[in-house]
Order: structure tokens, then sequence, then C-alpha cells
């Protein structure tokens, strides 16, 4: 089964587009695409089946949003929203700081009432009474704020009775507009459709993550990559009532070929043979949204071949570290390549009691292959240092030193091996053939050893020629430096030799050898007796 075939043709070209879009320059030919997603076609095939062989499945939730949503929620309506909000919010700071000059606990309480967004939302005043001075008030009477009134209320009140009621209106209709959206029902999706992964932090409902495409990139957003391969990963989200813009190019557009589902809710789940696990969830942590997702997917899994039988029951696992179990004291990790590791603390999983009262280690990597964008190769871990980067080192211009290992953006050269070198490791680290004079690493190099007359221990000869490959093999250095002769070592290896008294004179002063040793070397080749060859040779 290739799930590419499966593929919708509209949504292999968004997916081209964005990539074309976000990825830092040209994207692989849209004609390619089955390419870059050859890894996610075989991962993700039990989840398809699973599914009901779809790469979306959707049903309808309802639930309260979490107070700290809600707060958020209020701070960014309250200090960015309408104009008139802010003129009342100034009017009425102005107005309490001439009533309590100077600074007392009672000017803090009463600033509570538009800057205590957690009270806000509870719309419940928790503070001490108050009473505003009669001298003050409109009427000449004095104001009474009792502890655990309604705070909207009490404020309209206070901003009466001070004369800066005019703008409290606009307040009062932000402040009821977020408390009459805490219920959120919406569709909870469960995908595996490759353009879920890659925007999995990519939306227009006013969030984002270190895994966006859109936003700056985020620092991680090579690791979407690596979970849309991944064989273990599923998005789960509440799709907004309105879908977002996939490209720059058109954000505005209307056309349904440039949008795609907006996440105001999302969650990777981790999904083995051995466990289901809820990841970091994002803008916010809603327990409930998470227990249904966990559940559905534990449906879901339960009848593919291979997977469970999972507990009935869900508990809660923390990564890198030992997990209790019965008797049993697993330690688990589930790792990460290039992808942020956002599985820490406590989370809410499903496991196979079975596998883990063994006690033995459970380590497992949920990285799937990161592919480049532009060319499709595999970027392998440890390739690039910076996770934002979905384009590998060649496509960015960078190659691959052959010697010191690492990716370089500078001048490239070429060594007489055929590989590439930085210029440091050309000009520092490599040998030169001494007869063509181009430079490759050593043990591409054959060292042709100078045999000195008169001397059989091998040992002793510390002197030899480098040449290249083709130069051996082609003898272009005999005229300065006659043929190669085999000769034992003292362990019975042949090693190729010069005999010194072929080589050329000037030949020695060319190569990398020191003037003194050169002159030492003509000397040794030129002795007239055994005793001056001996002193010579004693010298080197």
């Amino acid at each position: 089964m290739n799930l590419f075939e499966r593929l919708p043709q509209e949504d292999i070209h968004k997916l081209w587009r964005y990539l074309e879009d976000f990825s830092g320059g040209t994207a692989l030919p849209e004609s390619e695409m089955d390419y870059f997603l050859r890894y996610w076609t075989i991962a993700k095939r039990p989840f398809y089946e699973a599914f009901g062989e779809q790469f979306i499945i959707k049903k309808p939730v309802c639930f309260d949003k979490p107070k700290g949503e809600l707060e958020e929620e209020m701070e960014d309506i309250l200090l960015y929203g309408a104009s008139a909000v802010s003129f009342f919010r100034d009017e009425y700071r102005h107005a309490i700081r001439n009533i309590f000059m100077p600074y007392t606990d009672e000017r803090y309480q009463m600033t509570r009432f538009i800057e205590d967004y957690k009270m806000l939302v509870e719309n419940i005043y928790d503070g001490p009474p108050i009473t505003i001075p009669g001298s003050v008030t409109r009427d000449g009477r004095p104001l009474q704020i009792n502890s655990n009134c309604k705070a909207s209320r009490m404020l309209g009140k206070i901003a009466d009775a001070l004369g800066c009621a005019k703008y409290y209106e606009a307040f009062r209709q932000a402040h009821s507009q977020v408390l009459n959206q805490k219920t959120i029902k919406g569709n909870l999706c469960l995908s595996i459709h490759p353009l879920d992964y890659i925007t999995m932090s990519d939306n227009a409902s006013n969030w984002s993550s270190c895994m966006s495409w859109m936003d700056e990139p985020g620092d991680y957003r090579l690791g979407t990559i690596e979970m849309m391969n991944s064989d273990y990963v599923i998005v789960a989200y509440i799709e907004a009532k309105e879908p977002m813009s996939l490209y720059y190019s058109c954000p505005q557009t209307d056309d349904p070929m440039s949008k795609w589902n907006n996440k105001r809710w999302r969650q990777l789940y981790i999904v083995t043979p051995d466990l289901i696990l809820g990841n970091r969830q994002y803008p916010y942590h809603n327990d409930t949204v998470q227990g249904i997702a966990i559940k559905w997917i534990r449906e879901l899994m339960t009848p593919i071949k291979g997977y469970g039988p999972y507990s009935q029951e869900a508990c809660m696992i923390e990564n890198f570290r030992n997990n209790v179990f019965g008797t049993a004291r697993p330690y688990i990790a589930l790792e990460m390549a290039y992808m942020y590791n956002d599985i820490y603390n406590q989370k809410m999983a499903y496991v196979n009691f079975e596998r883990f009262a063994t006690g033995q280690e459970y380590r497992i990597m949920l990285s799937g292959p990161a592919v480049c964008t532009a060319c499709g190769d595999v970027i392998h871990k440890g390739d690039i240092e910076d996770a934002s980067v979905v384009r590998c080192n060649h496509c960015n211009g960078y190659f691959y030193c052959s010697h010191c290992g690492e990716w370089s953006g500078g001048e490239c050269y070429t060594g007489a091996d055929g590989r590439t070198y930085c210029e440091w490791c050309f000009y520092n680290e490599l040998e030169k053939c001494e007869c063509c004079e181009d430079r490759a690493d050593e043990s591409d190099l054959h060292h042709v050893y100078i045999r000195l007359p008169g001397v059989e221990e091998f040992d002793q000869w510390r002197y030899h020629v480098p040449l290249c490959k083709y130069c051996f093999t082609h003898g272009c250095f005999e005229r300065e430096y006659g043929k190669v002769t085999y000769v034992k070592d003292d362990f019975g290896v042949e090693r190729p030799t010069f005999d010194l008294r072929n080589i050329d004179d000037d030949t020695l002063f060319y190569g990398d050898l020191d003037n003194r040793t050169a002159t030492l070397l003509v000397d040794i080749k030129h002795a007239e007796s055994g005793a001056e060859l001996i002193e010579l040779i004693d010298k080197l």
C-alpha cells in the first residue's frame, strides 16, 4: 500500500508550495514529492489502517477552556483591543490615584479591578473591604466595596461614582466577550497528513512554538519533518472554524488551494506497540481534551496487529526516569534527534504492562529521518548544528572536508585522491606528492622509502618519498628517483624503496626534506669510504 498515491493531488501541491515558500530556498520539484515523502508513506501505514484508510479523522468535542487560557485572552483583549478600553483604563487609574495618594493597599486593590486578569476571569473581588469617601464621589455619599462582590458590576459602580464611566461600556463588552467564549466547541482531529506535521505550530489562532515554519523560523522546525517520518507519532488538534492561509504569496486569498487546517490546540501522541503517551500541549494544557484524544487512539490501535494490549486505565510516565510498574522499575528513554524533546514531567499514557513487568530498559528513538527539502536526502544527526535549517549542508552551499570531518562554507580544494578538503586541512594536514605536487591524505599516498647504502636494517630507514597513486602506478618518478625495488623489513613485510644512489642530487632538495638532511643524503650518496659513510649516517 503506497500512501503517497492516495494523497489528493491538491494536497501534494499545497505541501510543495508550503516548502517552496518557507524552506529558505528552492524546494525540490513538485514531481519529486513522492521521494520527499518516501519515509512517511511507510511509517504511517499502521495508523492509516487504524484510521479506516483516512489521513485525518474527526469527532465533535465540547469543553471549558482552562483558566490560564482565559486569563491570557483577557489580557490580550483588554490591553490590545479597542482603543475605548484603553481610554477607560487610563481615566480609571487617574481617578484612583487622586483618591489614594500616596500609594496605599487600597489603591493596589482598586487597581486590580482592571489589571488582575485572574480576578477578572473569576469575576469575583477577593480583596478586603474598601470605602471610597463621599467627598470624591459624584453624589457625595461614600461607596462601600465588599469582599466577594461581582467584580465587573462593582467596577461599573466605582466608575460611575467617580465620574469616569464614559468608556466603561467598552470595557464591559470586552470583558464579557472573553467569558462568553469560555466553552469550546469544535472538531477534535487525529491526523497523519504530511501538512499537519509540517504546520503543527503554524496557525491563525494567535499561538506559535519553536517548531513554526512561518515565524522567523522556529529553532526546531526540522523536527516537524522527523515527526512526519516517524513510525510512532500522531498529530491531534482542535480545528478552528476558519482555515489558515498557507503561503506568504497569497495571505488574503479565498482560494481553497491556499488554505489548510487551523489549529486552536495541538498535541503530539507517541504510539508504539508498548505504550500510548501524550506529549506537551500547545498553546494550553487541557486534561479533558487530552483524555478524549488518548482514549480514542487506544480504541483505534488496539485492533491493529502488533499493538498492545494496552492497559484499561491510564497512568503517568516520566521520561528518562525509572518508572514503577508493580515491582518492576524499568528505565524509559523516549529520545529524539533534531526535534525538541518536550516529553518531560509526568505524561499521561496507556502501557503494555506485560512488556514493562520485566523491568528491562525501554529505549526508543522517536525521530524519523530528517529529509532535506531541496534534494530529499537524509540529514543525519550531527550533520548540521542548527535545527531550524531544513536544507542539507550541500544544498546550503557547504562541502564536507574529508580530513577533519566538518562542513565548510569556504573555498573547496580537491586532493589527488578526488576528495574535497577545507583550506586548512589541504595545506596543513595533507601530504604533497613529490612527483606531481598534488596533495592527498597520507592513507591515499604510497610511501617509498629511501634506502641508504650500507644499511641493511629496515628500522634505520627514516626517510620516504610520498607519491600519489597515479604517479606511483605510471612511473612518473623514475627520471628523478629511479625504479622502485621491494625489500623485506625485519618483520618480513615487503617495502617499496628507492636506492639513494639512483636519486638525482637536486631532487633531494625539492621535497619536504630540510636543507641539512638533503645535504647529508647527498654526501652519503657520494661517500668514498665505508668510514666516511658510517660517520655521515650517524649525523642523520
